[in-house]
């Protein structure tokens, strides 16, 4: 019976997600237990334990989620781990996803590895289509040699530019650098 209750939210979700605009993907949803519940009137889900998903080649863990399939946004709690194709890794407290507006924000604790450097903030928003991820409220980024600090930073992999804004600090080494505004061509 709980086989046939799992296809059949599976189909249920399936369809809420494919129904819903055509431009954005669809979402894979897995997870321990899966529980119909009400939000904002309508019908949505309730998952617990080794909560999955995945869309556009990343893949999001987290303990809890709530999903939205009218508005195609998912909540996610605990433990959120996003790994994404490249290897970056994100990992925080909360995930706000939307599916629709194509951007998700992890909060809390917020850590980014990527290769050799680590981004630390207590928050990062990230544009599933265009690859731009920013912070806001400070952020530090260590790497072999260096470490920088701002209020507010953004990294564009289209042009391969960074950006940093409010109370820039470059160490390495060799050298310290203050400024209000620091970009960063990585090529």
């Amino acid at each position: 019976q709980y086989k046939e209750h799992k296809f059949k939210h599976w189909l249920v979700v399936f369809f809420a997600i494919t129904a819903g605009n055509l431009l954005s993907q669809p979402i894979s949803l897995s997870a321990r237990k899966m529980k119909s519940i009400q939000i904002d009137g309508h019908g949505g889900q309730l998952l617990k334990g080794n909560v999955k998903f995945e869309q556009q080649g990343s893949t999001v863990y987290c303990n809890e989620a709530e999903y939205d399939p009218q508005s195609e946004s998912l909540k996610g709690f605990g433990d959120v781990k996003i790994v994404n194709l490249d290897g970056t890794v994100v990992t925080g407290n909360t995930l706000l996803f939307d599916n629709l507006l194509h951007t998700a924000k992890v909060e809390g604790n917020v850590k980014l590895v990527d290769n050799t450097m680590v981004l630390t903030t207590p928050w990062l928003q990230y544009n599933t289509i265009t690859k731009v991820g920013w912070y806001g409220s400070g952020g530090v980024i260590v790497d072999k040699e260096t470490k920088l600090t701002s209020v507010s930073g953004s990294y564009n992999p289209a042009n391969k530019v960074l950006y940093f804004k409010k109370n820039v600090i470059l160490q390495t080494p060799d050298y310290i650098i203050k400024t209000d505004t620091l970009q960063y061509q990585t090529q």
